[in-house]
């Protein structure tokens, strides 16, 4: 049989009804839903009208007002001293609050999939003024839709804070969130423009919204080489996969995503989501979305090449001291708790990785290596620092 590629309405079928094409990989190359992939009826309709202004700073705000209301009212509430986790009163609270008090995480642990965010989130953990709650809650980028949820995702890290056995020290204590999703996926805002206006938009993303209610917060970026992470995503979260239907895919989202340039600008099509998800390592476009909001020294950047190599010796105490907590060094540092630990493996994910790329055609590392290579040395240039070409880590 030839082989053809697979434009995205088909794989819209194959996420949500059976498809209408068969082909003789399509079972062994079948891969699980994915969130968003409707918002293609949106963009593949010519009808529908791009707008791609850029609102002013108080027209964002007046959006995410109009959007988020609730997020807004009681997440912007005055912090309680007493914590260094930034806790409030809710709104109906008596003065003395009591229970009716939330908090937001004190610092967000964004990335990519399949960058290394699970073992730095545990690593961080082992300090005990970090307390060990849910690392991906995915509360921003897909799960705020409902007020109960709102409510439930703050009350939760309050309850992280007032059940530890240390909460008389709770200014001392703090929570993260680990949501690797919150640096990339923004379709829940894009689905919201859409439908509220009638146009393809996206007038703001999560870094702003975050920003607008907790301009303080602490944010650690995780980046790997995105050609590798491409790579790993696909074989971590496809089933059955083969380098055959990877290269499949892959030509179909280059094509898409140079269709989508023609109508829209960057920052829009990086924001859509393809299979393979090339998006994801498109970094310049969505870190510049969080430079745009929080200051420098607000943002801890770490490479996962680098973290691999000195996340002990170095790089440990340098986010202990970002987060402003107490330094303390590693033979002081308890061992990984269990609870922790789940699933991490480095030795035996490298080996299976290198085993996997192995796999991968050549002529699609190289696919990959072009479409990459322009998008890192603008990377390179924002961040003035050429580690961020990953020469040193060439594709495997």
């Amino acid at each position: 049989m030839g082989k053809r590629a697979i434009n995205h309405t088909e794989i819209l079928d194959v996420r949500l009804k059976k498809p209408k094409v068969k082909h003789a990989h399509r079972k062994r190359g079948k891969f699980k839903p994915s969130p968003g992939m409707d918002v293609w009826q949106y963009v593949n309709d010519t009808k529908m009208i791009y707008n791609g202004t850029r609102y002013s700073d108080a027209e964002k705000v007046k959006l995410m007002k109009e959007y988020y209301p609730v997020l807004f009212k009681e997440f912007t509430k005055p912090r309680l001293p007493s914590y260094k986790s930034p806790c409030f009163c809710k709104s109906y609270a008596s003065t003395s609050c009591l229970k009716a008090w939330a908090c937001l995480p004190y610092f967000y642990l964004i990335g990519a999939p399949k960058s290394g965010t699970t073992d730095l989130w545990a690593q961080l953990h082992r300090h005990p003024a970090i307390l060990y709650n849910e690392k991906e809650p995915h509360w921003w980028s897909r799960r705020n839709k409902a007020i109960d949820n709102m409510f439930g995702y703050f009350e939760y890290q309050r309850i992280v804070v007032d059940k530890n056995p240390n909460a008389k020290q709770g200014s001392n204590l703090i929570t993260g969130d680990g949501s690797a999703s919150t640096l990339w996926d923004n379709l829940l805002i894009m689905k919201r423009a859409i439908s509220s206006t009638g146009q393809l938009s996206l007038p703001f993303t999560w870094a702003e919204v975050i920003h607008s209610v907790q301009p303080e917060a602490k944010i650690i970026a995780v980046l790997r080489n995105p050609i590798n992470r491409v790579m790993s995503d696909y074989y971590a979260f496809y089933q059955h996969p083969s380098p055959e239907y990877f290269h499949m895919l892959l030509l179909d989202a280059l094509q898409t995503f140079k269709n989508c340039l023609k109508r829209c600008d960057l920052r829009f099509c990086a924001n859509l989501p393809y299979q393979p998800r090339i998006q994801i390592g498109l970094y310049v476009v969505h870190l510049q979305e969080w430079f745009d909001v929080f200051p420098r020294d607000q943002v801890f950047l770490l490479r996962t090449e680098d973290w691999h190599l000195h996340r002990q010796m170095r790089t440990l105490p340098r986010l202990f001291e970002f987060l402003d907590i107490d330094p303390i060094t590693d033979d002081d540092l308890p061992p990984l708790s269990k609870r922790a630990t789940d699933g991490i493996n480095i030795k035996a994910v490298t080996q299976k990785q290198g085993e996997i790329y192995g796999h991968i055609w050549t002529k699609s590392k190289e696919l990959l290596q072009n479409f990459y290579r322009p998008y890192n040395q603008q990377l390179a240039a924002l961040l003035k620092d050429p580690r961020f070409l990953w020469i040193d880590t060439p594709t495997r």
